[in-house]
């Protein structure tokens, strides 16, 4: 067993990560819990699944365990990669130590041609000697085999690849959701959630996660024989949005119409074209399309942002939508945002429907 193996080292002990483990079968991996304690923030550890290829090449090319180990996490999603390097920890730790944390950065994926290129930038600029020995990305795409193509980006990444390139024993990829879900599980939520709707929770009921970023992620949780929770990323922010109508507005369902054009779609338009960060701006564009009498020049100014010799726009800034409803500024900004909740919110509801 490979994850055996690599526990070898005194560090990677069972004993100094978690009291309890749990098997979540071939979708997830072995998950462990760091204990409770005072602190306001968890830990959880997610190892390579025993038949994960990456972990072969390491033991193909005999990589020991470093006295010093590093580890290397990052959260790649669709606009930013935010990285972090840090010193496995000594003993039991609910949460890594400070001292024990490298180098952290943000990197904005639109600046670098490839992600192997953004991980050398980082390594360089951490300025170690040595490669992480071990690195875990949770990426904003589905993982095949190690392997992961970023839609919205135009990136491929490959676990192994990224492994033998920077010369570290193993880079193990996971769907970004699939860490949300995990990391959804160290909450207090006495202290860090929000209480939408106040009603009792049924234990060991499925859970369903949805977020909106550059794209829309989803996934949802269930519990296994032992009762402990696994999950299953998805891709459901590409499945068909259903337009709403309210009284005899058929504002949605004109939309719909618009973005078909714009996408040339033949038949569909996915949810993820409204409920995210693009989904901004596609309902914005309408609007300033559907009633331009109401355009804020200045605050449409900043949501073209630049454009190049040919005046074509170069990158389109939702923020300024959301920054101009918060503000009140802008009429066409706070009806964007207004459909935007809306959608939001309807899918969210479709979702609990669903599990």
């Amino acid at each position: 067993d490979n994850s055996c193996r690599r526990q070898q080292h005194p560090r990677f002990q069972p004993s100094a990560c978690t009291h309890q483990r749990r098997d979540m079968g071939s979708g997830a991996g072995k998950q462990y819990v760091a204990p409770e304690t005072e602190s306001k923030t968890k830990t959880v550890i997610v190892a390579p699944k025993h038949e994960a290829p990456a972990m072969d090449w390491a033991m193909d090319r005999q990589i020991s365990i470093p006295a010093e180990p590093t580890l290397l996490c990052a959260d790649v999603g669709g606009t930013n990669s935010r990285l972090h390097l840090f010193r496995v920890p000594d003993g039991e730790v609910s949460v890594v130590p400070q001292s024990c944390m490298i180098y952290q950065a943000k990197y904005a994926n639109a600046h670098h041609e490839s992600f192997s290129h953004v991980v050398k930038d980082f390594l360089e600029k951490a300025g170690q000697e040595a490669p992480p020995y071990l690195g875990c990305f949770a990426v904003a795409g589905v993982v095949v085999d190690n392997k992961c193509n970023l839609v919205n980006l135009g990136w491929r990444l490959d676990g192994n690849e990224i492994a033998k390139e920077m010369g570290m024993a193993s880079v193990h990829l996971i769907n970004d959701f699939e860490a949300q879900g995990y990391g959804i599980l160290t909450l207090d939520e006495e202290k860090e959630c929000d209480v939408i709707q106040d009603v009792p929770k049924t234990p060991g009921a499925p859970i369903a996660l949805i977020g909106a970023g550059t794209g829309l992620g989803q996934a949802f949780m269930t519990t296994g024989q032992n009762g402990d929770y696994e999950v299953w990323p998805s891709e459901g922010g590409h499945k068909e949005f259903a337009p709403r109508q309210e009284g005899s507005s058929r504002l949605q369902t004109e939309m719909m119409q618009y973005l078909q054009i714009k996408f040339s779609a033949k038949s569909r338009i996915s949810v993820e074209r409204i409920v995210s960060g693009r989904g901004i701006a596609n309902i914005y564009q309408f609007l300033a399309w559907k009633f331009p009498e109401k355009i804020n020049k200045e605050v449409h100014q900043q949501f073209l942002g630049p454009s190049d010799s040919d005046r074509r726009v170069i990158q389109q800034n939702p923020a300024a939508v959301v920054e101009a409803a918060r503000e009140e500024t802008c009429e066409l900004c706070l009806k964007a945002m207004d459909l935007f909740v809306g959608a939001y919110g309807a899918e969210a509801g479709v979702m609990a429907l669903k599990f």
